[in-house]
Formats: C-alpha cells, sequence, structure tokens
C-alpha cells in the first residue's frame, strides 16, 4: 500500500530488492501476492519500468471455490466468497480470512 508510518520498511525494501543487486547483476524476478488493490500501491511501486506485469485475481463466488476446491480435493467452511488464499490455504483456519491488508515477508 502507499508509504506510511507503519510500513515504509517493507516497502523500501521490496524497492531495493527489484533494483538492487538481485534484479540488477543476478537478473532474479520477485514475484510477490498483495492482500490489498492495486491502485492503493506505492507509485514508487507501480512507476513505469518497475514491474514488468502484475496479474489481479477477484474473489471467487462460492459456487466457483467449490468447483475448484472438488478439482483439488480440498475442503472449505461455507461462505459467500473466497480469495485464493482461502483456498489453498484453508479458509476453516481461525485467521482466514484475512480483513486487514499486511504487508512484509511471513514465515
Amino acid at each position: 500500500m502507499k508509504r506510511g508510518s507503519d510500513n515504509a520498511t517493507e516497502v523500501a525494501d521490496l524497492l531495493n530488492a527489484g533494483d538492487g543487486l538481485l534484479g540488477d547483476f543476478l537478473q532474479l524476478h520477485l514475484i510477490c501476492t498483495l492482500n490489498c488493490e492495486f491502485s492503493r500501491m506505492d507509485s514508487a511501486v507501480t512507476r513505469p519500468g518497475q514491474l514488468v506485469a502484475y496479474r489481479e485475481f477477484p474473489r471467487l463466488t462460492a459456487a466457483q471455490a467449490k468447483k475448484l476446491a472438488a478439482a483439488k480435493n480440498l475442503s472449505l467452511v461455507e461462505q459467500a466468497s473466497y480469495s485464493l488464499a482461502e483456498i489453498y490455504h484453508g479458509s476453516c483456519q481461525p485467521e482466514w480470512p484475512i480483513t486487514e491488508p499486511q504487508m512484509g515477508f511471513k514465515g
């Protein structure tokens, strides 16, 4: 999301990882997932030349999620809509669904 007092370090880390040694010298690319709308990202992340591409995956309806879960042999807790993370990680876990967007590296 836009840089603020609560996430300035994380945004800077993301930019440095892509612009610095990893991106230029080693020719490595980063693949990131976001839990916020792309339009809310900091302009330094979305400026021309910074991203090769991005792809948005909107929430799935219950019917779409059930079809995907059945194909992947996954179980779902009943709810109105699902993110891909909720389907693959397991929406039955207490921390799901994510209600507050987060940024950073999680272990």
